[in-house]
């Protein structure tokens, strides 16, 4: 009874954050057939405004995480990535940054600036360019507009590196990251597909383009 519950429990959450198509799709990926339509996009194609923390800012810091972060990151409830495998990525050369509020991690992102590492469009990023991929709130800190102000934060510190060019992608189904997008001045530039079916076979297809 307790896994139903527990099931049960996820649909809501998912419904009550508008990700109730991607759960559906993640269920069907666990039953082996991973079909997944995605945006390559561009983020902060214009200048703007920064986005506003609803709080008071200096109450948070921010930093690069190391080893001990990202082992408590691995034991979020709902992330939906091990520990292991994140500490792969960090061996592998990516980076995460995030913020924490006295001691307790708020939400963070990962950064690879050698390249995208999404399986559907694996490319290299040039030296003034940055994969983003993998930001999480955590559900105390959501509603505060913490997600587009956390990667503000994270293109000035990317700035200070030369790096000015921001990619990311963002799943079809995936309601709220388009929305969190949009707050940062993002820009569609591909839509494309992969498929995998069984672990055995994959296949990914860029379906259209967009003028840069």
């Amino acid at each position: 009874m307790s896994a139903v519950r527990n099931k049960l429990t996820q649909l809501r959450d998912k419904r009550k954050y508008g990700l109730l198509r991607q759960y559906l799709r993640d269920c069907a990926a666990d039953m082996g057939v991973d079909l997944k339509p995605f945006y390559w996009i561009r983020e902060w194609t214009q200048d703007g405004p920064p986005p506003r923390l609803k709080d008071d800012p200096a109450s948070y810091t921010f930093e690069f995480f190391g080893t001990e972060e990202i082992k408590r990151i691995g034991q979020i409830k709902g992330y939906g990535f091990d520990t292991e495998k994140l500490l792969t990525l960090f061996r592998d050369g990516a980076e995460c940054y995030g913020v924490k509020k006295d001691g307790e991690i708020a939400a963070f992102t990962w950064i690879d600036c050698a390249r995208s590492n999404f399986k559907g469009y694996p490319v290299p990023m040039a030296a003034h360019e940055a994969y983003l991929f993998n930001l999480y709130t955590c559900k105390p800190y959501r509603g505060k507009n913490m997600a587009p102000y956390l990667r503000y934060r994270t293109y000035q510190i990317l700035r200070e590196r030369g790096i000015t060019v921001y990619y990311s992608v963002t799943e079809f189904f995936n309601a709220p990251s388009w929305k969190f997008k949009q707050k940062i001045h993002s820009k569609i530039l591909k839509f494309g597909c992969s498929l995998e079916l069984f672990r055995r076979y994959f296949k990914s297809w860029i379906l259209r383009e967009y003028p840069g």
